[in-house]
């Protein structure tokens, strides 16, 4: 394969999303391949997990990605680009109070048998969930999160002839009489964020920078076999102190590899020491 831009240029590509994620991903693919972003309407993607609990993830999300795409490529034959994402929410592995999103996009080409990844770890703010028993609490709750911009869900425990969440609440108007509505049958109900893409601003523009790293990963060539995708799989920790030389846990290298030929190479990072706050040995 000489040439990323000869492979991939002027295509047309099917995105598996039924939250506008098309406004963050299509750009960046527009203006480095020319490529035309097309939506895959007649797919659910809820269907293979939802953030607000009701349909669970069973798979990981590499593998509910690739499922998306699965599920495209049978409705569209016709296709041969296909890209879906999937994000996912977890605590930061050294301060627990702060929430890490990971985004992961998937490019697969069908016409070369070839599959992209991209995917960034990114600190975000505007996720929470409480508990509240009054109309006032509700209100002021989503208030302080930047609502109706950020999007917000209400929950409760499974009544009969009443939803467990509602979702898509636009105005405060729809979020009192919904909030209302619930707190007949319920004592208190849980305010939480939307993490849907359509629904929170700041995930958005995540999934636009994981888009820029997708175009980067589409543009770097395998140094074995030539094939585009020669991308970061793992980040190798054992930056030393600067201090004592102790081995910490910031990162030392990036190992790229190629899912075709599995060809590896560890690229050191151009940081020779770390600060000695982040050495378990000075800094214990």
């Amino acid at each position: 394969m000489n040439s990323g831009k000869n492979i991939f240029a002027g295509r047309k590509a099917m995105l598996v999303s039924m939250h506008k994620k098309e406004k963050a991903i299509a750009p960046a693919l527009k203006k480095a391949f020319q490529i035309e972003l097309l939506l895959a309407k007649n797919v659910n993607t809820d269907s293979f997990g939802t953030f607000s609990g009701e349909i669970e993830r069973i798979h990981t999300p590499l593998e509910a990605a690739r499922n998306k795409i699965k599920a495209a490529r049978k409705l569209y034959p016709q296709m041969d680009l296909f890209i879906a994402s999937e994000g996912s929410f977890f605590p930061h592995p050294d301060m627990p109070q702060i929430t890490l999103e990971n985004e992961l996009i998937v490019l697969y080409d069908a016409k070369n048998s070839l599959e992209i990844t991209a995917s960034g770890n990114y600190i975000i703010t505007q996720v929470f969930s409480e508990k509240a028993a009054t109309l006032e609490e509700i209100i002021k709750i989503a208030e302080n999160n930047n609502f109706p911009k950020y999007g917000i869900i209400l929950k409760c425990d499974l009544q009969k002839n009443q939803p467990a969440v509602i979702k898509n609440i636009t105005s405060l108007q729809t979020l009192k009489k919904e909030a209302f509505q619930l707190l007949q049958n319920n004592n208190e109900i849980i305010v939480e964020s939307d993490l849907r893409a359509h629904k929170n601003p700041q995930r958005m523009k995540n999934i636009a920078k994981t888009a820029q790293i997708l175009v980067q990963n589409m543009q770097s060539f395998c140094p074995a076999c030539g094939t585009p995708g020669f991308s970061i799989v793992k980040n190798i920790p054992g930056l030393p102190c600067a201090q004592c030389g102790f081995p910490t846990r910031q990162i030392r290298s990036n190992l790229k590899k190629c899912n075709v030929c599995n060809y590896e190479l560890e690229i050191n990072l151009p940081q020779s020491d770390a600060d000695p706050m982040y050495c378990d040995n000075c800094n214990p």
